[in-house]
Formats: C-alpha cells, sequence, structure tokens
C-alpha cells in the first residue's frame, strides 16, 4: 500500500513540473533609471539608526605594546635560562633577543601599516592571545626558578 502510494505522489510530481514554466523574463538592468525619471524614493527608517564605534582607544594600544614588550622579555627569559624553546615556526629554536626585537617590531609595523591596529575586535583578539602567551611563558619561568 505505501510503495502504491509513493508512485502515486512521485508521477503526480513529474506531471506537475512538467507544467510548471519556471523561465524567467529578461529584464533590461539599467542603473541610471532614477535619474532619468526623477525617482524619489527614499525608505522610511522604522528603527534609529545604530552607529557602531569599533575604534581601539589609546588604553588598548597601551595594553596591545605593553603585552609585546613583556612577550619578548618572558621568551627571551625562558630561552635563556634553558626551560623552553621558541614555538614560533618563523623562528629558530633559540633566536637571540635581537632576532625576537625585529620580528616583533617588523610584525607591528605591518599591523600599522594595514591599519589592523585601528580596529578594536582586532586589538582586543590579540590582547588576549598575547595575554595567553605571556601568562605561558612566565609560568614556565616560575616553574622552573622557584
Amino acid at each position: 500500500m505505501k510503495a502504491a502510494v509513493l508512485i502515486l505522489l512521485s508521477l503526480f510530481s513529474l506531471t506537475a513540473q512538467a507544467e510548471l514554466d519556471l523561465t524567467l523574463p529578461k529584464i533590461q538592468y539599467d542603473p541610471d533609471y532614477c535619474e532619468k525619471h526623477h525617482c524619489n524614493f527614499k525608505p522610511k527608517r522604522i528603527l534609529p539608526k545604530f552607529i557602531f564605534n569599533n575604534t581601539a582607544t589609546l588604553g588598548d594600544r597601551f595594553i596591545f605594546y605593553s603585552l609585546n614588550v613583556l612577550d619578548v622579555w618572558s621568551t627571551h627569559r625562558a630561552i635563556s635560562g634553558g626551560y623552553a624553546t621558541e614555538v614560533n615556526p618563523l623562528l629558530p629554536d633559540r633566536p637571540s633577543l635581537a632576532r625576537l626585537v625585529t620580528q616583533k617590531t617588523m610584525l607591528i609595523g605591518a599591523y600599522e601599516y594595514a591599519h589592523w591596529l585601528d580596529n578594536k575586535t582586532f586589538i582586543v583578539t590579540m590582547n588576549v592571545v598575547m595575554s595567553g602567551a605571556v601568562a605561558n611563558n612566565i609560568h614556565i619561568i616560575l616553574d622552573n626558578e622557584y
């Protein structure tokens, strides 16, 4: 019985699809339509206009630069003490202090050039990531020195 109903329904759907014309009419797009026909269409605003301020503050930048300095210091201290190796694939296992500073300076310069540090979402995300890196480095140092 179920098979007969399924066969009838599938045959009905095939005939319904054959009769249905789904072709769309050809419409010519005219980007200057409103200029030619003097359109005065302005949609009514239902909700008030919201302005989202996603600009990083001076405090966000201060935290960002401070965390980068702390990251270089704690990484160098952990590496020079022999407690850890660098996990950054762009650096060797035991980079010098000059190499760490150069890499950080180039990266921050690229961020500044791309205006990424003006974006609050980006800088807060980087601050969270850098906080984790600094906390990990300090944890390694304290575990091995005290």
